[in-house]
């Protein structure tokens, strides 16, 4: 019976947490590019992967935020919220498997983790309890009959104020969560990308420029040389001809201006990714 009860105990506590991650979570990608990115549910029965990192670490590097970009994650959702307890994988796995939350988490499979503990606060809290004081009484009286014996008692009822010192701990869980996409199989040569803004694009001077968001692993992009984060232009010079398989592009990267050449027939629009 006791093993049953904590259980039980067990089982809500979980349920309460992953409620307060539902509350918290916030989707970053948006659930109808899903097909276009080629997300796709877990398999039946499975469970994401969790990743728990140190409390005293970033949640991810930046050379970690680029090695799972550039293996075709996506950053489907991420939460962020201060509570009285740490959260752990279990919490987290009642969270993405629950069909009682949301329907995305079924996408869900790789989930970044940590708990950071901010202090603890300590107050108290007063509660009456009643008291209650019996005080007996006895004696012996004379009087011209002789003399009596007596016996009695009087009760005296109240009040007492007691006070119990509480501790609440806090703790910051943040969690990212991952779905390992498609997306590299079709972006051409592995590259993908979208336009620079408009302080980009005056400053290199050129309206047609774009900013590498990912460079697929192994891919033609990837062995040129290119990373997440540079800009680039075609480079006009070489405009190809209309069978050429390669295109060549005019990289600015930091204070560097340098050129590359890609497969021409497999860039297209379709590379564009927001």
């Amino acid at each position: 019976m006791k093993q049953t009860k904590l259980l039980i105990v067990y089982f809500v506590l979980t349920g309460c947490s992953a409620a307060k991650i539902n509350q918290a979570y916030k989707p970053i990608f948006k659930s109808s590019e899903y097909e276009n990115f080629q997300i796709e549910k877990r398999s039946e029965g499975s469970i994401p992967i969790f990743v728990e990192k140190p409390s005293s670490s970033n949640l991810v590097t930046e050379e970690e935020t680029e090695e799972y970009i550039n293996k075709g994650y996506v950053i489907l959702g991420i939460s962020n919220l201060i509570t009285d307890k740490r959260f752990d994988s279990d919490d987290y796995k009642s969270f993405t498997t629950s069909s009682n939350y949301r329907d995305d988490t079924e996408f869900i499979d790789t989930v970044i983790f940590t708990s950071k503990y901010l202090g603890s606060q300590t107050s108290s809290i007063s509660y009456s309890t009643p008291t209650s004081s019996t005080t007996y009484h006895s004696g012996s009286v004379y009087g011209t009959g002789g003399s009596a014996n007596y016996y009695g008692s009087s009760t005296t009822y109240g009040s007492k104020i007691n006070t119990v010192p509480i501790t609440v701990h806090s703790f910051k869980n943040t969690a990212l969560f991952l779905s390992k996409s498609n997306v590299c199989s079709y972006l051409r040569s592995g590259l993908g990308y979208h336009q620079a803004s408009k302080e980009i694009q005056k400053h290199i001077g050129e309206r047609e420029s774009f900013v590498v968001n990912r460079v697929c692993k192994e891919s033609p992009a990837y062995k040129a040389g290119l990373f997440i984060g540079d800009i680039f232009i075609l480079d006009k010079t070489r405009t190809p001809a209309a069978n050429e398989e390669e295109i060549h592009l005019k990289i600015f990267r930091s204070n560097k201006v340098f050129n590359i050449t890609l497969p021409y027939k497999n860039l297209t629009k379709s590379n564009e990714v927001k």
